[in-house]
């Protein structure tokens, strides 16, 4: 999946976050309840785990 590029500044803040709790969209936008997620950065990539795979999601 491709999307607009995370800066440096991003991913600095996004790598110290400790298991941010993300609300998924719906299909009619509206988010979901919040799902306790596990980030992890290799190098200047992000990858996102929860107890569900979340397809898209926005910072």
């Amino acid at each position: 999946m491709t999307g607009t590029p995370w800066t440096t500044a991003q991913l600095d803040r996004i790598e110290i976050a400790d298991e941010p709790d993300i609300p998924p969209p719906r299909s009619d936008s509206s988010p979901h309840n919040p799902l306790t997620t596990w980030l992890v950065r290799a190098a200047d990539d992000l990858y996102v785990r929860s107890r569900r795979w979340i397809r898209r999601s926005s910072v």
